[in-house]
């Protein structure tokens, strides 16, 4: 479970951050990254775009908090102190 967790947070990550494959990568359906590169040419649409971030940037912090849960819970079924921080 903690590899399919990590992994899922990796993929999530690289998937916004390399907007420079995503966009030379991209064919008939756009991604998310090219979508919001295409729309803020038009100023109607700066309102959605700022909300889209806004959701994104909660469900990174969402999926952040939830990855320090179960790290968390690892470590004390362990019986591991937590320092706090990384491993």
């Amino acid at each position: 479970m903690p590899g399919i967790i990590s992994s899922l947070l990796i993929s999530f990550t690289i998937s916004l951050d390399e907007f420079i494959i995503a966009f030379f990568l991209a064919g008939n359906e756009p991604t998310l990254p090219t979508y919001i590169f295409s729309q803020l040419r038009f100023p109607k649409q700066i309102p959605m775009i700022m909300a889209l971030g806004t959701v994104l940037v909660a469900l990174s912090i969402i999926l952040l908090a939830i990855g320090e849960y179960f790290r968390r819970r690892g470590i004390a079924r362990m019986g591991g102190k937590d320092s706090g921080g990384f491993l």
